[in-house]
């Protein structure tokens, strides 16, 4: 995923690139690999600049 535009990612040619729906799509790209080296994502976040951010956090962890 090195060196490309993020509007150019099938996910976000129908939804909005906010950082609010980037930290959604990392979680989902990276749950299953992150589980399968017996981790657990919890909660992405993404910083926007020194004193704002987003994340996503999923309602229910297995």
């Amino acid at each position: 995923m090195d060196h490309i535009l993020i509007n150019e990612l099938e996910e976000f040619k129908k939804i909005n690139p906010t950082s609010e729906n980037i930290a959604r799509w990392f979680y989902h790209y990276l749950k299953e690999s992150v589980h399968s080296a017996g981790g657990r994502v919890d909660k992405i976040v993404i910083h926007e600049g020194p004193e704002n951010l987003a994340f996503f956090e999923p309602t229910s962890l297995p």
